[in-house]
């Protein structure tokens, strides 16, 4: 595996140089998840770690979709999937997954290059991401937005098999612009970051999420996966303002 990383970065790039793994649960949730012919769409790829790991178990031709819409990792980005010899099987879209098409701003810090949200600067505070810095250097820039509906029917993707959604805050609206592809998904397997304070309304979007997958499972630090029914079991099921949660409209091979 090899990866383009920003060595000012304090997150995943100083995880990777020390030799460490970056979210394995994430990666062994994935891995269990996925079968050989998915289509994986990495919604807020950063540098596209957990893409790279998908890499080696899906057999189609082009089963790769990473979605990365802060410029400067997004160009690392395309620069990794061009050296693991991977941009034959791989699409990078440097846009931003939403409920819309247009142009949102993106607030970036130099470090941790994976903070960038579209929320506004004190909605991220308030959301509760204690490694950024809120008086440290940052910098907003115009990033396209485009809806996960838009983007399947430009791509031929007819439904979805397997989506990590990592996006700092903004999953809702992600989830708000895949409605029409989600109906025609039957078998969607999907990995989630849930975080409880950065939505407007969170127990709207959490039923959002009962409605559509009827298997849930928050995914703890240690790898353990736990049946949340309620959004009061997710509060419980984690110390911090954020989870990491399965949806699945099929049951997981751990059920």
């Amino acid at each position: 595996m090899v990866l383009r990383q920003d060595t000012r970065d304090t997150s995943i790039a100083m995880h990777l140089m020390l030799g460490t793994v970056w979210e394995p649960e994430i990666a062994a949730v994935l891995t269990e998840l996925a079968r050989p012919t998915d289509t994986f769409l990495d919604v807020g790829a950063n540098l596209g770690v957990h893409s790279l790991t998908m890499a080696d178990h899906l057999t189609g031709p082009r089963p790769l979709h990473l979605f990365e819409p802060n410029p400067r990792i997004a160009s690392l980005l395309r620069r990794t999937v061009l050296a693991n010899g991977l941009g034959d099987r791989s699409v990078v879209s440097a846009v931003a997954l939403s409920d819309r098409a247009g142009e949102a701003t993106l607030v970036q810090w130099p470090e941790p290059v994976g903070g960038a949200s579209l929320l506004g600067l004190d909605e991220i505070v308030a959301a509760g991401r204690p490694w950024l810095d809120p008086a440290g250097p940052s910098e907003a820039v115009t990033v396209a937005t485009t809806t996960l509906d838009a983007y399947c029917d430009a791509h031929d993707l007819a439904a979805l098999d397997l989506v990590k959604i990592d996006v700092e805050g903004h999953e809702d609206a992600v989830l708000a612009g895949m409605t029409g592809v989600l109906e025609r998904s039957p078998a969607l397997r999907m990995v989630l970051e849930f975080t409880f304070a950065a939505y407007a309304d969170p127990e709207g979007f959490w039923a959002t999420l009962t409605d559509a997958f009827p298997h849930r499972y928050v995914v703890s630090a240690d790898g353990t996966r736990r049946a949340v029914r309620t959004l009061g079991d997710l509060r419980a099921a984690t110390p911090y303002e954020l989870a990491n949660v399965v949806c699945s409209r099929v049951p997981p091979p751990w059920a």
